[in-house]
């Protein structure tokens, strides 16, 4: 760790990372505007207008993130 001159460990910022290592995705390539700051309910209602493609990607950020298992089964649903 970098030290600052008065003898204390500098902060490091690093990017948050998923719980496989790997940095968290990032929800501005959603089509889902303000995703991160919607409740599952919210989510859920928006999912019904979205491409397959679109599907996928909030899928595999909501599975890298928070894993809200409302928001998964609906995808899972209109996936099928």
């Amino acid at each position: 760790a970098d030290v600052d001159g008065d003898g204390t460990e500098a902060a490091v910022a690093e990017e948050p990372e998923a719980d496989d290592g790997e940095p968290t995705p990032s929800s501005s390539y959603l089509a889902i505007p303000d995703y991160d700051l919607l409740a599952a309910s919210q989510v859920v209602r928006r999912l019904d207008g979205l491409d397959p493609e679109q599907l996928e990607a909030v899928r595999i950020y909501e599975a890298a993130t928070r894993d809200r298992r409302t928001i998964l089964h609906k995808i899972a649903r209109l996936q099928s």
